[in-house]
This record gives C-alpha cells, sequence and structure tokens, in this order.
C-alpha cells in the first residue's frame, strides 16, 4: 500500500516548490497541496480538480436532518467523519474504523453511542455534545448530509461510501418498512421538527415496485431544490456533491462493492487513509470480524452492534437494520420503464464517471481516488 507523501517531502521536491510559487493567494489549500503531491509524483492531472475547498452553502431540514447540530461542535485534528447517502455500507465503515482505532482492544462499552449520526435530530446537541467532548479516544461522527451542507475542516478525515443508487433504493424500503412505533415517535414527535413527518409505511403504496417513481422523480418539500429521493433525501444529489471533491487529499471514497469483493483490501486502504498501522499478528481476526456475516450475528448486541438503540425502534431488532448486504434485488423488481428512467436521471445529475464507478465501484476501471 502507498501511502500519501507526509507534507514535509513536498518541500524538498523542486517540482512541489514550484507548484507553490506559482501561487499568488497565501496559505496554500488543501486542492494546492494535492496538486504538490502529484508534482511531487510526476502525475500529471488528467482530470480537473476543484479549486477551492468545500464550501457550506445550505442548511438540510426534516423529519431525519439537523444540518445545524453540526456549528456545535469543536472538530479535533484527528476526528473521522463516515458519509454516505444512505444504505450504502455506513455501518459497515463504521465498525472498520472502530476495530482499526482500537484494534480489538479497550473497545468502546457502546460502540453505537461511540459512533453518533450527528445530522439526526435526536438527540438534541445539548445532550450529544456533551458526549462527544468526554470522548478521549479518536472520535468518528457519521453523516447522511451533502458536503455542501456539512461544516468541513481540512483537518478531518472523511470517508465517503458509494453503492448502486438501485441497491440503496431496495435496502431503504427494507428500511422504512421495519420502522416500528418508537421508531416513527422519535422522528415525528421529537421536538424541532421541520416539514411534514415521514408517512407510516403503507405495503400498498410503499412496496420496492410502487414507491420507485416517487423516489425517482419527487424530492421532500422541505430540502429546497431535490427533486428525487422522496421521503428521503437526493441519494444523487449526495453524491454528486462529494464527488466534486474527490480529489481532496482528507477525502477517501469506497465502494460497496469493493468491500464485498476485497474487504482485507479495502480495510488496508482505509488504515493507510487514517495512517494507522494494523496489528498483524491479530490482522485475520479483525477481518473476520469486519464480514457482514459477522456484523449481522452481532446486530442484537448492545456491546457489540452499531445500530441505533441496539434495533429497539426496528421490528425484528439489530438483524432488521443490518438486512441482507446483496445486490442486484431490484432485478425482476422494477419495470423496464422504471429502469430506464433511473438511467436517465442518474445520468442527467452525475457526471459519466461517476455515474459509472456508483453502479460497478472499481470494476468499472474508475478509480475516485487516483
Amino acid at each position: 500500500m502507498i501511502r500519501r507523501p507526509p507534507r514535509s517531502t513536498l518541500s524538498s521536491s523542486s517540482a512541489a516548490s514550484d507548484v507553490y510559487k506559482r501561487q499568488e493567494y497565501g496559505e496554500p489549500s488543501q486542492t494546492m497541496l494535492r496538486s504538490c503531491v502529484n508534482a511531487a509524483l510526476g502525475r500529471s492531472l488528467t482530470r480537473p480538480i476543484c479549486t477551492r475547498a468545500p464550501e457550506k452553502l445550505r442548511e438540510m431540514h426534516n423529519h431525519h436532518f439537523d444540518s445545524e447540530k453540526w456549528e456545535g461542535i469543536a472538530l479535533r485534528e484527528d476526528d473521522v467523519v463516515i458519509a454516505t447517502a444512505y444504505k450504502s455500507g455506513t455501518s459497515w465503515m463504521q465498525n472498520i474504523v472502530l476495530r482499526l482505532v482500537h484494534q480489538g482492544s479497550n473497545m468502546p462499552e457502546n460502540p453505537a453511542e461511540a459512533c453518533p449520526w450527528l445530522d439526526l435530530r435526536v438527540p438534541p446537541l445539548e445532550v450529544q455534545g456533551p458526549m462527544l467532548d468526554s470522548v478521549q479516544h479518536r472520535r468518528q461522527l457519521k453523516t447522511h448530509l451533502r458536503l455542501d451542507a456539512l461544516k468541513y475542516d481540512a483537518r478531518v478525515k472523511y470517508i465517503y461510501i458509494g453503492r448502486d443508487g438501485r441497491d440503496c433504493y431496495m435496502s431503504l424500503v427494507n428500511h422504512w418498512r421495519k420502522g416500528n412505533d418508537l421508531w416513527y415517535q422519535i422522528l415525528n414527535d421529537s421536538p424541532g421538527r421541520v416539514g411534514e413527518g415521514i408517512p407510516r409505511f403503507d405495503e400498498g403504496l410503499h412496496s420496492e415496485k410502487l414507491l420507485f417513481d416517487r423516489w425517482i422523480g419527487e424530492g421532500w418539500a422541505s430540502l429546497e431544490g431535490e427533486t428525487d429521493g422522496w421521503p428521503w433525501w437526493s441519494l444523487f444529489d449526495n453524491v454528486k456533491s462529494w464527488w466534486d471533491y474527490r480529489h481532496m487529499p482528507n477525502i477517501l471514497f469506497i465502494h460497496f462493492n469493493d468491500l464485498l469483493n476485497d474487504l482485507d483490501g479495502e480495510v488496508r486502504k482505509v488504515a493507510d487513509f487514517l495512517e494507522i498501522d494494523i496489528d498483524e499478528h491479530n490482522a485475520q481476526a479483525m477481518m473476520d470480524s469486519l464480514t457482514f456475516a459477522s456484523m449481522k450475528t452481532a446486530a442484537d448486541d448492545p456491546q457489540k452492534t452499531l445500530v441505533p438503540l441496539a434495533g429497539a425502534i426496528f421490528e425484528g431488532g439489530g438483524g432488521a437494520f443490518i438486512n441482507k448486504g446483496t445486490n442486484g434485488r431490484w432485478q425482476g423488481v422494477l419495470s423496464r420503464d422504471q429502469l430506464t428512467k433511473y438511467d436517465q436521471v442518474s445520468t442527467k445529475k452525475l457526471e459519466p464517471e461517476c455515474k459509472v464507478w456508483l453502479e460497478q465501484g472499481l470494476q468499472s476501471g474508475v478509480d475516485p481516488n487516483a
């Protein structure tokens, strides 16, 4: 595994130094640093890169979101933020990072509380903030926000996980179907909700085949500008917001398919990105604990699971939240017209490389981290 060169090596490279000399506006940005890395390694930039760091441009509020909670916490330079649109392997990556950080020892007593979803409306910041401040180990935070709705910090490491949107959709319907009365009570009745509550799941309206047309063609009313994702949020707008900054040195892209196909290699990629050395004596045991099957087995154990409230808000418990971990279930369910509509929307919203990577991962030949 090749580690990104430390900053100290950049100043010793004449090629990198020339890049700095061409800049005329003060302290180098993260994009400039990436240019220096490429110059130092003799790489040519074959694709355009962002010319500025990510900026927060919007707030997001609905039955789940309160993006303003991020403004109330002090980020640390070694924080890890795990980001997805939804149902893309978020808990899987949280488990990977947790086990890399702790290497099997001194694991948190309640993993779900140790890896909070900060932009979820509940618990409020008044409760969650002090809990985060008290964490002594390296923290990880979870977000489902678009990058342009997130408080970005160049010192923080961000890991974005992608998955074929059709697979995300199928898993999302199952997630909604399994929500119990407590789930609806938390989302809809907690103070501070903006907009309508999430509707009760109705098999006659919201089954995988019946919901699709609304999910692909209508946004949630309180999320300004979004045109798909009902009754949640836009998967495509979320992916695009992160993809546009894929060249930032503190953002790593991982795909759900690649976790399935090469768990060991992807875990080591994450460890390298986070600058964590794996204890090879315990590496195989750690990899075994990180398989999807192992996570599902542990889904109802509060001392092992990353499922919110250990699955108390889902019919069937944590095992219903950690569902199948398989792809392609949309085949034979969605009609040809629905699949055509998916292709039209994804083509319109995503650039070609992003679209093919989202559907296939590294097998597409596209590496967002290159």
